[in-house]
Parts: C-alpha cells; sequence; structure tokens
C-alpha cells in the first residue's frame, strides 16, 4: 500500500515553473533528478544540492515537443529523450549542462 510509505521530500514549483504531466524522471549519477514536463515542452533539472528546480533547455531544432521518456547512459554521459508529440523522434544529449548562477555545471 503506497499510502504507507512516508515522504521523503515533495518538490514543488512556482507558477511560472509548473508541472503539467511530468511523466518520466531519470536520475544523474550525481543524484541531480531530470524530470519530463511532458505538457509544458520542457525537462527540468531539480539541483540535489541545492533543491533549485531550472529549465535544462536544451538546444533542439524546433524545440523539444512533448518529452515523454528519458534514459541516462552514465557512462558516455549522454541523455536520451523520446518526444511524444511534435516531430516524433528520439533525441540524443551529450554532456547535458545546466546554467546556475552564471556558471554551467554538468549534469552527466
Amino acid at each position: 500500500m503506497l499510502s504507507s510509505y512516508p515522504l521523503v521530500t515533495m518538490w514543488s514549483v512556482s507558477t511560472q515553473m509548473k508541472y503539467r504531466y511530468p511523466a518520466s524522471l531519470a536520475v544523474t549519477k550525481n543524484g541531480e533528478i531530470l524530470v519530463a514536463d511532458t505538457d509544458n515542452n520542457r525537462i527540468l533539472a531539480i539541483i540535489r544540492s541545492t533543491g533549485c528546480i531550472v529549465d535544462l533547455d536544451p538546444s533542439v531544432d524546433g524545440g523539444i515537443k512533448g518529452p515523454l521518456g528519458m534514459c541516462l547512459d552514465d557512462s558516455r554521459g549522454r541523455l536520451y529523450v523520446s518526444e511524444y508529440s511534435g516531430q516524433h523522434r528520439v533525441l540524443v544529449f551529450d554532456h547535458v549542462q545546466i546554467k546556475l548562477c552564471s556558471n554551467m555545471t554538468s549534469v552527466l
């Protein structure tokens, strides 16, 4: 029974960053959590050390449209993302980075 498990942490987001169908999660070797926010057409990263939630915003032709599934390959530093809507493709990102306070931090 799921209700018998304690909630360890809940990440809530501001109105601007509100989840709309968070379909998939992936955890990096550094402990960051990536969220495929399908209906907002984006991937969010939850930074373990600060609890901050940031938009990964990878550069993709036509943008990300309906990211539904994700898989990490830590040995190669790759993130695979499948799209449900839009161009119906699987995207591969090498060495994904996020921008934190004007510093670039590697997620993978």
